[in-house]
């Protein structure tokens, strides 16, 4: 397994909450320079593989949900990890990894959660996010299922994943604040 303290350094120490979220070809390619290599090993590692522990979970989470975000943004590689990544914060959740003190490593440990397209994630998410996040990402949670309730899926990732959209998606994609 590789070493968790280098991303976690980078992603924690180096780079500031502003970074995370906003879309920035300079941060994508920093982040494919120095953990490109890294997120081919998480991808092609198997869960039964992960050391148990919050810092290789996290540091996991981390390179599988938000790096493959950074690294393939707008192509369909960019949730390639989503699956393991979900897998891992149930187990997460399942291991009392979650601590009052720390919700940026919450809010990153439960992210998967968040991003995927099936509602029961929503469910399972929500009452750790309102419990152990911040207001802001408790409400980013409840939009996001807001939206799986009504679409079953997110829309924006459409295109990129060769599906069509319905006519109600297509009026909601005009919406401000309808993409991530």
């Amino acid at each position: 397994m590789m070493d968790s303290q280098p991303i976690l350094e980078f992603w924690f120490v180096q780079c500031t909450p502003k970074m995370w979220f906003k879309k920035n070809r300079d941060f994508d390619a920093l982040i494919k320079d120095k953990f490109f290599d890294t997120i081919k090993f998480y991808m092609k590692t198997e869960i039964k593989e992960f050391f148990l522990s919050l810092e290789t979970y996290l540091s996991s989470i981390i390179v599988l949900d938000q790096f493959t975000r950074n690294v393939f943004r707008n192509t369909d590689k960019a949730y390639q990890g989503d699956t393991k990544a979900i897998q891992l914060s149930r187990i997460a959740i399942q291991n009392n990894f979650l601590k009052e003190e720390d919700y940026h490593k919450n809010s990153f440990l439960l992210m998967p959660l968040m991003h995927s397209e099936n509602i029961q994630d929503h469910e399972l998410g929500l009452p750790y996010f309102q419990e152990y996040t911040n207001s802001n990402t408790f409400k980013y949670a409840l939009k996001h299922k807001e939206i799986i309730e009504r679409f079953g899926r997110f829309p924006h990732r459409n295109k990129v994943l060769g599906r069509n959209s319905t006519q109600s998606e297509l009026e909601f994609l005009k919406l401000p604040g309808s993409r991530f």
